[in-house]
């Protein structure tokens, strides 16, 4: 895998539009949309979960992850994982493969049986809503 540098892909309330684009906006020079092999669920709270380890991808279930690729500012990409660190507590930084390389992502760090899966692996950042249409 290559090095994440100063990339972080997501998935939820973090998108461009998304209820919670202001927290990493300060530190972003583009965005381009981007999937990554793993799992989505629904959290009944507002925002998703994604998984992206190897057992998501086995059998019926493998399906993947559509959000963003941010690439933050060169001078500021300590300051900015340090606030999303901050922000995520709930979810473990790690590194993923995305269609467009290498990248930080935000995995969930807990059980995912009390959530709904979102089999389309997408996120309606201003609706706040899952795109399913099966």
């Amino acid at each position: 895998m290559s090095d994440p540098a100063n990339r972080v892909f997501v998935y939820g309330t973090l998108l461009p539009g998304g209820e919670w684009w202001h927290v990493v906006e300060p530190w972003v020079w583009s965005a381009e949309p981007a999937t990554c092999s793993g799992g989505l669920w629904d959290t009944g709270r507002g925002y998703p979960a994604a998984r992206f380890d190897e057992s998501v991808d086995a059998g019926p279930d493998r399906s993947s992850v559509h959000g963003a690729v941010l690439e933050l500012l060169r001078g500021h990409v300590d300051e900015a994982l340090a606030e999303l660190d901050a922000f995520e507590d709930e979810f473990a930084r790690v590194v993923v493969e995305t269609d467009l390389g290498a990248a930080w992502a935000y995995e969930w760090s807990g059980p995912t049986e009390s959530f709904i899966r979102v089999h389309s692996g997408r996120f309606v950042p201003d609706a706040r809503r899952f795109e399913d249409p099966a």
